[in-house]
């Protein structure tokens, strides 16, 4: 039985210093979404593991965790698995809920197993040391251990991560109105949970590209997606009752933002959940915990 709410985060940045494809934003990502879960959402430092190329912590004040070796918290594909499977996911049970983020390179390629990609393709995370993630590792790892009354919230702003958790059921705007349609792929292998709700919000579809800028107002590069997802919860004060539906428009109102002041980077945010919920009723706060720990 749940005794109460248990948090956990993992935040995953992949900068790829001294690469030809090196990204500037991702350094500052992981900074501000980090502010933004201690600030707005109520997250304890202690509650957040955070991985990049770096082996530093954000700050000194901030590391929870002096007695691992900094090698462990590098972003490379061993840790990121291993951190998700040691920590993020270790002995999951109802009430926890569970916060995943990546920044960094994304790609896409020929499926190996036939019918269990839409697409007929994988997605798939670069990790700092070039490894990639598959989206059915991802899937296996994070979505299908979910008990009921566990909850776990991803954000990935990465190049063709529309589908990057395998999750049966994607989000899209009908037509010219405010509301969403869900569209169902029925995989040859099981993606769902164990009864529990997972969601991840992706920078956009498959097949497209994710972008970094320096948006209006700020010094300092961002990915659009991090940057948009962030200043709606700041712009709303916290979680509080902020819906999914209302998270989704403002961000899209951000991208469009984006797009308008540069129309040859188009980009669409990208929603995707186990279940075809009702976006207007599902809470974010149902999935980020706000002001609640568990001893």
């Amino acid at each position: 039985m749940s005794q109460g709410i248990r948090r956990r985060a993992l935040l995953v940045s992949c900068a790829y210093p001294g690469q030809k494809d090196s990204l500037r934003a991702t350094a500052n990502d992981i900074t501000y979404l980090y502010d933004c879960l201690t600030k707005y959402c109520g997250y304890d430092p202690c509650d957040i593991v955070v991985l990049r190329d770096s082996p530093l912590p954000l700050a000194a004040a901030e590391d929870c965790r002096t007695e691992l070796p900094y090698s462990n918290r590098i972003s490379n594909q061993h840790n990121i698995l291993d951190w998700i499977e040691t920590y993020l996911m270790a002995n999951v049970c109802e009430g926890d809920r569970l916060f995943f983020y990546f920044s960094g390179h994304g790609g896409t390629q020929k499926q190996a197993k036939k019918g269990d990609e839409a697409d007929g393709k994988d997605e798939f995370l670069v990790a700092t040391d070039r490894k990639v993630i598959l989206d059915d590792v991802l899937n296996k790892l994070l979505v299908r251990p979910l008990p009921k009354g566990a909850t776990l919230l991803a954000l990935v702003d990465a190049c063709h991560s529309g589908t990057i958790l395998d999750l049966p059921n994607s989000a899209r705007w009908s037509g010219s109105s405010q509301a969403f349609k869900w569209d169902t792929w029925n995989a040859s292998t099981p993606k769902g949970t164990k009864g529990g709700l997972a969601v991840c919000i992706s920078a956009c579809p498959d097949d497209a590209i994710a972008k970094e800028r320096t948006h209006s107002g700020q010094k300092h590069r961002h990915g659009t997606a991090t940057f948009s997802f962030v200043e709606t919860i700041k712009a709303a004060g916290g979680l509080k009752s902020l819906t999914f539906h209302e998270l989704l428009f403002n961000m899209r109102f951000t991208y469009a933002v984006h797009a308008a002041r540069n129309p040859h980077e188009p980009q669409k945010v990208q929603l995707s959940c186990d279940r075809p919920a009702d976006l207007s009723m599902l809470r974010v706060r149902d999935t980020v915990p706000i002001g609640v720990r568990k001893s």
